[in-house]
């Protein structure tokens, strides 16, 4: 096993830092316009952001 690299799990950079303002911004369920509205994207960035994370297995909650 020494010398593979290990394949990096989870979301970096700006993915990780638009969940955790969603994160911190709701306290449960909110809508597409809600989330577009607090990460400060157009409807049509946050549908497909949303999308990305869900599929991902990512929460805010």
């Amino acid at each position: 096993m020494r010398g593979k690299a290990i394949p990096k799990l989870g979301l970096e950079g700006p993915n990780r830092a638009l969940l955790t303002r969603l994160h911190r911004t709701f306290q449960g369920p909110f809508d597409l316009g809600e989330a577009a509205e607090a990460l400060g994207l157009p409807r049509s960035r946050a549908r497909r952001l949303l999308s990305y994370l869900a599929a991902r297995g990512c929460s805010s909650g």
